[in-house]
């Protein structure tokens, strides 16, 4: 291999520095920085488990709903009532809630929770509606009830 001399300038000349590219270049330095030493702190780590399990609404339902298929409503009303506590705005649990306390003889809760089921409905009509519904349907397991009684 032969060196040849017009390719080997050791006098290059070399480009002077632009200095807008010289600010930029410093700008974006500076703007790293910052973000390393203030923004990246402040936000919390992505990724890692909350400190404590949480359970999603729905596996409340799905275990409530084991319960009422089992017959333990007692059971069934406090997972429904844990449900509410996670997501108060859904009415369907509400009136599940109603629709067991009718089954375990707590008539007026029950009313209570259809009412809060039907949330402003049922003022505009009074909440009569709802009154009425559970009285009827109390009045249905009273005489199911007496017809179970006499039986026997």
């Amino acid at each position: 291999m032969y060196l040849r001399g017009s390719k080997l300038r050791m006098n290059r000349r070399r480009r002077t520095s632009n200095p807008l590219t010289v600010i930029i270049l410093l700008l974006l330095i500076g703007g790293g920085i910052y973000i390393n030493q203030v923004v990246v702190p402040q936000t919390p780590p992505l990724f890692v488990p909350t400190p404590t399990p949480t359970r999603s609404p729905e596996s409340y339902l799905a275990e409530a709903e084991q319960y009422m298929r089992e017959g333990k409503f007692k059971q069934a009303i406090q997972v429904y009532q844990t449900a509410l506590l996670v997501n108060p705005d859904n009415p369907a649990i509400y009136l599940a809630i109603a629709r067991l306390q009718v089954y375990t003889n707590q008539y007026q809760a029950a009313v209570d929770n259809a009412g809060n089921a039907l949330g402003d409905q049922s003022e505009q009509c009074g909440g009569t509606g709802v009154a009425r519904v559970c009285s009827g349907i109390e009045r249905q397991l009273s005489g199911c009830r007496s017809i179970h009684q006499s039986s026997d």
